[in-house]
């Protein structure tokens, strides 16, 4: 079944996204992964 998306700001991706549960599923799960990861090493110094 192919759904209109309109997530990733890239035609041709949001054409996969529309097409394959798999890589949206795979998509959300890498994006919440990178915000995760990002506010963590947000509060480690460098120091």
């Amino acid at each position: 079944m192919d759904v209109t998306l309109h997530l990733a700001q890239d035609p041709e991706a949001d054409a996969l996204l529309g097409r394959s549960a798999l890589a949206a599923l795979t998509g959300m799960l890498l994006d919440q992964h990178i915000r995760i990861r990002g506010g963590a090493d947000r509060g480690k110094s460098t120091a």
